[in-house]
């Protein structure tokens, strides 16, 4: 990938139980359970959904509000 590795979904690569499914820079990103991952049978969850909050207090107020689960 050269230059261009890990600067876009499609220039990222995966050997973990999710995969970078879509990925807004500096915005949010969505990863989902690896179907070739080796022990995928014991991972449990099938989506993450991130979002990137570079504002303490914004990321404070979203948790506060039950919009996201984790700051």
């Amino acid at each position: 990938m050269g230059e261009s590795y890990g600067t876009s979904k499609d220039t990222t690569l995966y050997n973990g139980p999710f995969v970078l499914t879509k990925w807004k820079t500096e915005d949010q990103f969505t990863m989902e359970k690896n179907p070739n991952y080796w022990d995928q049978k014991e991972v449990n969850l099938l989506i993450i959904n991130a979002k990137v909050v570079k504002d303490v207090q914004a990321g404070v107020s979203l948790f506060e509000a039950g919009e996201i689960d984790i700051v």
